[in-house]
């Protein structure tokens, strides 16, 4: 079989476990087995994309504006970048609004997502931010509470992980 390419080789029907495969390397005429592996079901799923998150259950009348998001799937792990603006009514100080996710879940728990929430504005400041699961919804919740009462938030980027189960 000496100068015969493996495209060259007609097609097999589905390889035994037993089944292997040499590769020679022609410079010093010495070969080199390799067993035959099932290299489709051994790869993790991957899949990446940019998805439109679902806003809902708005709590203080805040209005949320979601500008990007996109997210990674590794086997049963999932990593969400979504960056949005949000404006908080005039008389609130809080913001407590729902995402929907990429890749659908069912959390059993409120802390089954990790991640942070950051701004990029100076001129209003976050003083506090919470990121949790919602079992009953299987979408994350936002919570946020402002300097001051109807600040706007221009540049949000929430980033979180979470594992399908």
């Amino acid at each position: 079989m000496a100068g015969v390419k493996v495209t060259d080789l007609p097609p097999l029907g589905t390889a035994a476990s037993d089944d292997i495969m040499y590769i020679v390397d022609t410079s010093t005429n010495q070969s080199k087995k390799i067993e035959v592996q099932n290299l489709i079901n051994g790869l993790p799923d991957l899949s990446s994309g940019v998805y439109t998150p679902v806003v809902t259950d708005e709590t203080y009348n805040e209005v949320v504006t979601v500008y990007d998001s996109f997210y990674q799937r590794i086997a049963n792990i999932v990593n969400v970048s979504i960056r949005l603006e949000v404006a908080l009514d005039a008389a609130e100080v809080n913001a407590q609004f729902k995402l929907s996710l990429p890749v659908s879940t069912t959390f059993t728990g409120a802390r089954q997502v990790n991640g942070s929430i950051t701004t990029e504005t100076s001129i209003v400041s976050l003083t506090d931010t919470g990121l949790n699961s919602v079992p009953s919804t299987n979408k994350i919740e936002i919570n946020l509470t402002a300097a001051s009462a109807g600040d706007a938030f221009s540049f949000l980027l929430i980033n979180a992980q979470y594992l399908i189960v």
